[in-house]
C-alpha cells in the first residue's frame, strides 16, 4: 500500500473517482432540466474490487494485530519501570 501511494496511484485514483462523480453531477443537471424522473442508483458510482477489499481487509488485521502488540509492550515496560 506504501509503495502504491508513493507512486501516485491513490491520487490518480482519487482523481479518477472525482472525475466520474462530476459526469454523474452533470448527468444528474441536465436529467433535472429535461423533467426526467431522479432515481438516485443512476447516479451513484459504486466501485466493486475484491482486490481493494483483500487488501483492506488485510491492511485493517496488520493495524489490529501492530495496536495489540504495541499495547502488550507498552504494558510491559510500564510493569519494569513501576518496579
Amino acid at each position: 500500500l506504501y509503495i502504491a501511494s508513493y507512486n501516485g496511484y491513490y491520487e490518480y485514483s482519487n482523481n479518477k473517482k472525482v472525475t466520474l462523480t462530476n459526469e454523474k453531477i452533470k448527468e444528474f443537471e441536465e436529467d433535472v432540466k429535461n423533467g426526467k424522473k431522479i432515481d438516485l442508483e443512476n447516479y451513484i458510482v459504486m466501485e466493486k474490487n475484491n482486490k481493494k477489499r483483500i487488501g483492506l481487509k488485510l491492511s485493517l488485521l496488520i493495524e489490529k494485530k501492530t495496536n495489540k502488540a504495541l499495547r502488550q509492550t507498552f504494558k510491559v515496560l510500564s510493569k519494569m519501570i513501576e518496579n
